[in-house]
């Protein structure tokens, strides 16, 4: 917690100089901001995915992505998501934030198929979607580390 702490009020003093100095949303503000995530991103890679879901957790943060609305005709619909579940996993990569999720739908091969773990009602199932936009409005949900 303490280096998460850290972390963010680097983000709030790095916001208050950039505005009082007038170089807010420039590229050196994106940069230094870039800077701070990264080392934010870290933390996930020095405990591990298990315990940075319990560190979310802990803190009260989101840590899962819930679908909200699947569109009519979208890969998704196609593949059984529907509003309600919750996507923990999209190919290899766990998915703690709907940013993680976008970014997964993005890479590889598009149109391959991508297994994705879902929370749906309490039990865990696995879909198949092609890799490339799912076509669902997703966001921020919290969930406990162990039920999912």
């Amino acid at each position: 917690k303490r280096q998460g702490d850290e972390l963010t009020l680097s983000e709030i003093y790095l916001r208050d100089q950039a505005t009082r100095e007038g170089w807010l949303n420039t590229p050196r503000f994106n940069q230094e901001m870039a800077d701070i995530q990264q080392q934010r991103t870290s933390i996930r890679d020095q405990i591990g995915d298990d315990a940075y879901d319990r560190y979310l957790a802990a803190l009260d943060q989101p840590n899962r992505v819930a679908v909200y609305d699947v569109l009519t005709d979208s890969p998704a619909e196609a593949a059984g998501l529907q509003a309600g579940d919750v996507v923990l996993h999209y190919g290899d990569a766990r998915i703690f934030a709907p940013d993680e999720l976008v970014a997964a739908t993005r890479g590889g091969v598009a149109g391959e198929d991508v297994p994705v773990e879902i929370l749906r009602n309490g039990q865990r199932l696995e879909i198949k979607v092609p890799r490339g936009p799912l076509g669902v409005r997703i966001a921020a949900s919290r969930g406990t580390p162990a039920g999912g």
